[in-house]
């Protein structure tokens, strides 16, 4: 087994050839720098509270002529300081007191704007303006070739017990007669009518009506209606233009002839 051997030299460490004397640490005068630092500090406070106050100053001046104007817009309340008063006393050395002033309400200024005055209409006269504005509108909705009659002679007669109603009508509301026609009918503007016949019957069940329609004696329409009920309410109608004035009959017969209504009318000129 072989043992290393080694060895250490001893000896005189060399010369330090570098300088550190540029590391050494420095000093602070912390006796000059405070209070230099306090001066500072003081010159900037100064500063900026001169600038503040100058800036503030013009700002209040300017207001006050916004603050009239509101005030002459509308009605504010507004409480005046109260004033120091001087009151000398004989016994005692001159005293200041405040004396309490009562708020005093602003009304605002007049303007010099009119009021404008409602103008009186008379009564007659708007009384009148109505009337034809009425009249004007029932022109304009007045019903196109609707009949006009003369007399109020009754052209219907009925024939049998069993029919309860016959009319002559020129128009039919929810299967009724509006109006009833006489034995005269005058022929409209535009020159077209229509005339119906309604009947209203009973115990008539199971037969056939015919309705027909004659002019000077010449038929023009026949209307074969059936009775499908014990109470039945039916109705014929013709169209008539200003080529077919003259006398209207309407005949109401079974299929067995027998006659259950007769009408006449005569249609003329406007």
């Amino acid at each position: 087994m072989s043992t290393e051997t080694r060895k250490i030299n001893v000896g005189i460490l060399p010369e330090q050839k570098d300088d550190y004397s540029q590391f050494e640490e420095e000093e602070f005068r912390w006796d000059r720098i405070i209070p230099a630092g306090i001066t500072l500090v003081l010159i900037i406070v100064f500063a900026l509270y001169w600038l503040v106050v100058g800036s503030e100053s013009p700002s209040t001046i300017e207001q006050k002529p916004s603050h009239k104007k509101n005030l002459d817009a509308t009605t504010t309340t507004t409480v005046k300081a109260a004033p120091l008063v001087i009151v000398k006393n004989e016994d005692k050395a001159t005293e200041l007191k405040e004396i309490p002033l009562k708020p005093t309400t602003t009304k605002p200024q007049s303007t010099n704007t009119k009021q404008i005055e409602p103008v009186k209409v008379p009564a007659n006269k708007v009384e009148a303006e109505q009337k034809n504005q009425a009249d004007h509108v029932k022109a304009i909705i007045k019903p196109v070739a609707m009949v006009q009659t003369i007399t109020q002679h009754s052209p219907v007669e009925i024939l049998d017990t069993r029919i309860k109603k016959a009319q002559l009508s020129s128009n039919l509301e929810k299967g009724m007669p509006v109006d009833k026609l006489s034995s005269q009918v005058l022929m409209s503007q535009e020159g077209i009518i229509k005339v119906h016949l309604f009947t209203e019957m009973e115990n008539l069940r199971g037969q056939y009506l015919l309705h027909d329609w004659y002019r000077n004696g010449e038929r023009q329409a026949r209307v074969k209606i059936p009775v499908n009920y014990d109470h039945q309410r039916s109705s014929s109608s013709k169209f008539i233009n200003q080529q077919m004035l003259g006398t209207w009959t309407v005949k109401v017969i079974d299929e067995q002839g027998k006659h259950y209504i007769y009408a006449s009318f005569e249609v003329i000129a406007p």
